[in-house]
């Protein structure tokens, strides 16, 4: 069986290197992105699930989720958003935008690793 492939959207580095050796460690390829634009173009690889901060420059998480889900060859990949904006207002709007999930960073690891083998029907 391959690997599931994961695609990291975020633009702070070091929390992009923690999760991506994480998952790396868990038997899952890792790509990222750091900015919105960027990963809009590398979701059209067609990766397993995103993980998405809210908070990239060039093009919003939101803004990124809403490209996404209105594409209807990228709008089955289940996104799961990771960010520090845990206002009601936002899980909201990114839930209603068709967010998988939402976590709130900093974030478990082993939380969104469950979160994660869940979304992508994976057993333990």
């Amino acid at each position: 069986m391959s690997k599931k492939a994961i695609l990291i959207i975020e633009d702070d580095n070091a929390v992009a290197e923690m999760i991506g050796e994480f998952l790396l460690q868990n038997d899952f390829q890792v790509t990222r992105a750091s900015d919105g634009l960027e990963g809009v173009e590398k979701a059209a690889a067609m990766p397993d699930l995103i993980l998405l901060d809210l908070g990239l420059p060039k093009l919003s998480g939101l803004g990124v989720l809403k490209k996404l889900k209105s594409d209807n060859n990228l709008s089955a990949i289940p996104i799961i958003v990771l960010t520090g904006q845990g206002d009601s207002k936002t899980i909201f709007e990114a839930m209603d935008l068709g967010s998988y999930d939402f976590m709130i960073k900093p974030v478990k690891l082993q939380e969104m690793l469950d979160v994660i083998m869940k979304a992508v029907h994976l057993e333990k």
